[in-house]
């Protein structure tokens, strides 16, 4: 009895090796190359369907080579998970405003402050859709907050 406690304690949590797969794929897109941190992407998917932080990073992946469609269903697959994700919700506003989507885009950088109305990097893209809008006091303002 005591020799199946010892092999539950090597067997490895699938969500643990998700996670280390996430981050070395985190890895190769700092390195900038894209299609093997997409590969880590999914083979972190494989070991855990439900792994928030690899649909995001996917997303954003997909986003480096342009890839607007996929990078967008990966966040999708994010909020579905967790709808009041910030990362998920910046990654998608972040899409969104490339596309000139801008009303879209202003309710995900919205939503994600709701969560975190300390994130620059929000403020900042919230600024530039009105600063590209003519917007500019709204500009200044999500500038000053930046």
């Amino acid at each position: 009895e005591e020799e199946e406690d010892d092999d539950d304690k090597t067997q490895t949590d699938p969500r643990d090796e998700a996670f280390l797969l996430v981050e070395k794929g985190r890895y190769c897109l700092d390195d900038e190359n894209v299609k093997r941190a997409i590969s880590y992407f999914d083979r972190a998917l494989e070991l855990d369907p439900d792994c928030v932080d690899a649909f995001i990073a996917s997303g954003e992946a997909f986003s480096q080579i342009d890839d607007t469609d996929e990078a967008l269903k990966q966040f999708d697959h994010a909020l579905e998970l967790d709808p009041g994700n910030p990362d998920a919700l910046e990654g998608k506003g972040d899409v969104l405003r490339t596309e000139e989507e801008f009303e879209e885009a202003l309710e995900c950088y919205q939503k994600a402050l709701e969560v975190n109305d300390e994130n620059a990097d929000v403020w900042n893209s919230k600024g530039v859709i009105f600063h590209t809008q003519g917007e500019y006091k709204p500009a200044i303002q999500s500038y000053d907050r930046a």
